[in-house]
C-alpha cells in the first residue's frame, strides 16, 4: 500500500519513538479500491503529549484539534493529517460525541470503536495492514456492514446512518441487512443531528455515482434528515408526459447532471414543490400549475436548514424557479437569458432541464437535442464577445448624459433600453449607433 512521503515521515519519527502508528479509515479503503483519496488519518498508541514531544524534537508543528478525544493535527512537508489516540470510546449522551473517552494501548480496541468493517482497516509500514472486522472481504463482496451492534453504533453517533447511505452513493454498495434494519429503527435520531453534519455528509451523498438508486430505496431514511424531500416519495403523477413518481423521476434527473453539488441540489428540488400544487382535471390528468415557484420557496428553506453557502443557495433557486421556462433555441432568446440570470446559471439551468426531459417518458426524451444547441449558442457568443450586459455596452451612462439626458432614473431605463436593442441585434453594440439611437430616443 502506498502512502504519501509526508505520511511515511511521520509514522516513522513515532515509531522511532517506540509508538505504533497506523494509516487508519478512509484512505487505506480508498486505496484498495483504487479510488482518489484524501488526508490520512492516523491511529497511534502514543497519548497527545507524546506526539507533541517527539514532534517538537523534529521541529514540526502540531495543533490541538480534538485533545479530550485524544486527537492532534500534525503538519509535515505541508500536509495536515489528523493522529488520534488509540481510544475505548464512553456513552455518547448526545448521540454525536462520547461522554468520555479511555485511552488504550491495543490497537484492536480502536478498531472496534469504528462504524464500519470498510472504515476499520489499518496500515503500517512496520507491522502490514491490519483487518480485524472482514473489511476486506465486504470491499470485495461491495457490502457495508457496520463493526459489531449496529444498533450501537448508530446511537452512538446517528450521522452514521447518513455516512453509510452516503458510501452506498459514492461506492455503489449495498448495506448489509442486519444494518440497514438497524439504519430504520434508529433513523429518527437524524432529526435532531447538527444542520452542519447532515449537510456536509449529504452534499457527498448527492455525488455519488450510485445516488439514484440510493434517494429511491432509502428516502424515508434521509427524510428524516430533509423532511422536505418526504412527500415526493411514491406521489404518482397520472400524467402521460410521466412513467414515474415524483421521486423516481427527480432521482432521474439528479443522476443525469453533473457531479457538482450546486446542480445537484437544483436538480433534487426543481420539482419538491408538486405534492403541494398537485390538482386533477375533469378527464383525470394530474396537472402541477405553479409547482416551480412553490419548488423555489421550498428549495429556499432547504438550503437555509443545510447552512449551504449564499451563493450556491442564490444559483439553486434561480435553477428551480426558472426550471419550466420556456427558451427557444435562438441566439436572441439565449442572449436574454444570459442577460436575465447569467452565463453560469443558465448553463446550470440547461443542465436541469436535460435531467427534468430525460426523467420524463420515452418518447418526450429527443428534446435534450435542443439544450445541447442552446449551450452551444452560449459557447459561440462567449467567443464572439457578444454584449448582453450593461458594463459590456458600448456607452455609459455619462455618454448619455453628455447628450442631453438628465440625471436620474430615465439614464438606467434608456441604458437597458439599448442593451435590449443589442441583443435583440436590432443596433449593433456600436458606440456611434448606439448614441444615434439614444438621441432619437431623447428627441421623441
Amino acid at each position: 500500500m502506498q502512502l504519501p512521503a509526508s505520511a511515511y515521515k511521520l509514522i516513522g519519527f513515532l515509531e522511532n519513538a517506540g509508538y505504533e502508528t497506523y494509516a487508519v479509515g478512509g484512505y487505506v479503503r480508498d486505496t484498495i479500491l483504487d479510488r482518489p483519496r484524501g488526508d490520512v488519518d492516523m491511529t497511534t498508541s502514543a497519548l497527545t503529549s507524546q506526539v507533541h514531544a517527539v514532534m517538537a524534537s523534529k521541529g514540526i508543528a502540531v495543533h490541538d484539534t480534538g485533545v479530550e478525544h485524544g486527537t492532534v493535527t500534525v503538519v509535515v512537508d505541508g500536509d495536515a493529517m489528523e493522529v488520534t489516540t488509540y481510544r475505548v470510546d464512553g456513552p455518547y449522551g448526545d448521540h454525536r460525541h462520547p461522554d468520555s473517552v479511555t485511552f488504550t494501548r491495543k490497537l484492536e480496541d480502536d478498531l472496534a470503536r469504528r462504524d464500519y468493517t470498510i472504515n476499520a482497516m489499518a496500515y503500517s509500514p512496520e507491522r502490514g495492514f491490519k483487518d480485524l472486522f472482514g473489511g476486506r472481504q465486504d470491499l470485495d463482496a461491495r457490502l457495508i456492514r457496520c463493526v459489531g451492534d449496529p444498533d450501537k453504533r448508530f446511537q452512538e453517533d446517528a450521522l452514521r446512518i447518513l455516512r453509510g447511505l452516503r458510501l452506498a452513493s459514492q461506492l455503489g454498495f449495498i448495506i448489509e441487512p442486519k444494518t440497514l434494519a438497524a439504519m430504520h429503527r434508529n433513523a429518527q435520531l437524524l432529526a435532531n443531528m447538527s444542520r452542519e453534519r447532515v449537510s456536509t455528509e449529504f452534499t457527498k451523498l448527492l455525488c455519488g455515482v450510485n445516488v439514484r438508486q440510493v434517494l429511491v430505496d432509502y428516502m424515508d431514511i434521509l427524510g428524516v434528515a430533509i423532511p422536505q424531500l418526504l412527500p415526493m416519495k411514491g406521489f404518482q403523477q397520472h400524467n402521460e408526459h410521466h412513467v414515474y413518481d415524483v421521486l423516481e423521476h427527480t432521482a432521474v434527473a439528479v443522476e443525469t447532471v453533473p457531479p457538482k453539488p450546486v446542480l445537484r441540489y437544483a436538480a433534487l428540488l426543481h420539482d419538491v414543490g408538486k405534492p403541494e400544487t398537485y390538482s386533477v382535471d375533469e378527464d383525470g390528468v394530474g396537472h402541477f400549475f405553479g409547482h416551480a415557484e412553490k419548488s423555489e420557496a421550498i428549495a429556499h428553506e432547504v438550503c437555509e436548514s443545510l447552512r449551504l453557502p449564499t451563493d450556491w443557495t442564490q444559483r439553486i433557486c434561480t435553477v428551480v424557479k426558472y426550471h419550466r421556462a420556456d427558451i427557444a433555441p435562438e441566439r436572441k432568446a439565449v442572449r436574454h437569458w444570459m442577460n436575465k440570470i447569467g452565463v453560469d446559471a443558465l448553463e446550470d439551468l440547461l443542465w436541469v432541464k436535460r435531467g427534468d426531459v430525460t426523467g420524463l417518458a420515452p418518447q418526450y426524451r429527443d428534446a435534450v437535442i435542443i439544450f445541447d444547441k442552446m449551450d452551444e449558442m452560449i459557447e459561440e457568443l462567449i467567443e464572439e464577445d457578444a454584449c448582453f450586459q450593461l458594463k459590456d455596452l458600448a456607452l455609459n451612462g455619462q455618454d448619455l448624459l453628455d447628450l442631453g439626458f438628465k440625471p436620474g432614473p430615465q439614464i438606467g431605463e434608456t441604458l437597458n433600453w439599448l442593451l435590449d436593442q443589442v441583443i435583440d441585434e436590432a443596433v449593433p453594440n456600436n458606440r456611434d449607433e448606439l448614441l444615434a439611437l439614444a438621441h432619437t430616443r431623447l428627441e421623441g
